[in-house]
């Protein structure tokens, strides 16, 4: 009797706590780039993390390094959590277009209105995306912008 309500407890909260992973596409400069979603807002947006960096060695690690401390987390309802790798090579200049262009693909698709942004980058890439979200009104207000990601310092950035 104890085992099967123990298992039964153990599936109620993987169905209804658990994150959900997605890869998705979109399209910037006629080009096509993954990004990685998990979604708790399961009740709800409030918060939104996005982690935007290039793919090379030093940042191989930096989505499974993620997905390692939000499973030791406990309520993170209310939250999406965005990981954009960039190929390598881009100037700066695109690499600010593709963020600006992923940023409003995630706006208008998940209808975000008010909630708070948390942007992670290796290097700064969100200059273009706050000129254009003065010039459209938005009201999603970026509490932080932190410039020093890596597989070793993702976890505080969450």
């Amino acid at each position: 009797m104890k085992k099967s309500l123990l298992l039964s407890a153990l599936f109620f909260s993987i169905f209804c706590f658990s994150q959900k992973e997605t890869t998705l596409t979109f399209k910037s400069n006629n080009e096509t780039f993954a990004y990685k979603e998990i979604d708790y807002s399961k009740y709800g947006v409030n918060q939104i993390f996005v982690s935007f960096y290039e793919n090379n060695q030093e940042n191989s690690k930096i989505y499974t390094t993620a997905v390692r401390c939000l499973a030791r987390e406990s309520n993170l309802y209310h939250t999406f959590y965005y990981f954009v790798e960039v190929p390598k090579g881009r100037t700066q200049e695109e690499k600010e277009i593709i963020f600006a262009d992923f940023m409003s693909l995630i706006v208008v698709k998940n209808d975000f209105k008010s909630d708070d942004v948390y942007l992670n980058f290796d290097t700064e890439c969100a200059k273009k995306y706050a000129e254009n979200a003065q010039e459209d009104g938005r009201n999603n207000v970026i509490k932080r912008v932190a410039n020093n990601l890596t597989s070793k310092t993702v976890c505080q950035s969450l």
